[in-house]
């Protein structure tokens, strides 16, 4: 017969080696949700980037999604032709560098960022990142990612404002792929 107390260093090991194994199975099962980015906010993608993603569930073809993207940027950013980047007609992906003109402590400041909208059928995605920020014309560019300002723990103004205008976008596109309906009348 073993001593009890042999008995009881196994049973504490065992019952320890199965707490272990009870966390680690529920920090598994809990990983997708800990990866996903929170809904209309920044965050820090695996490039590295602050980013703004969102996915629309939209009726029409890639085509069609295409050619309303491509008009919705012409209303939004004045011409298509001036703010786009590179535009992939085969695969429907376009990119736009664009400006966020907002203010900062009574000040003009300008969030320059980049915008890539890719459509497949029934599905329109926008991604926003590479922001960069800049006071007075003339003065420094300054990347966010460099700037330390997503790290803050009461959230920087000049990020939640870069976020309430993305997320005004991120509608008023959405709204745009649905409301739009693209004519083949001959009037």
């Amino acid at each position: 017969m073993l001593p009890l107390r042999i008995i009881y260093h196994h049973l504490t090991t065992l019952m320890h080696s199965l707490k272990n194994i009870f966390v680690s199975v529920l920090l598994f099962l809990n990983m997708p949700a800990l990866a996903q980015q929170e809904e209309n906010k920044l965050f820090m993608a695996d490039d590295g980037l602050l980013t703004f993603q969102k996915v629309f569930e939209v009726d029409g073809s890639a085509a069609d999604l295409f050619s309303k993207s491509r008009l919705w940027i012409s209303e939004v950013y004045g011409s298509s032709e001036e703010v786009l980047d590179y535009v992939d007609e085969e695969n429907k992906v376009m990119v736009v560098k664009g400006i966020i003109p907002t203010t900062n402590y009574g000040g003009d400041v300008m969030i320059h960022h980049q915008m890539k909208i890719e459509t497949r059928d029934g599905r329109a995605r926008m991604t926003v990142n590479k922001f960069v920020y800049q006071g007075d014309i003339g003065s420094p560019r300054l990347k966010f990612e460099a700037t330390g300002l997503y790290k803050v723990p009461r959230r920087n103004r000049m990020i939640e404002k870069t976020e309430v205008f993305l997320v005004a976008t991120a509608e008023n596109y959405s709204n745009h792929l649905s409301e739009l309906v693209l004519s083949d009348d001959d009037w």
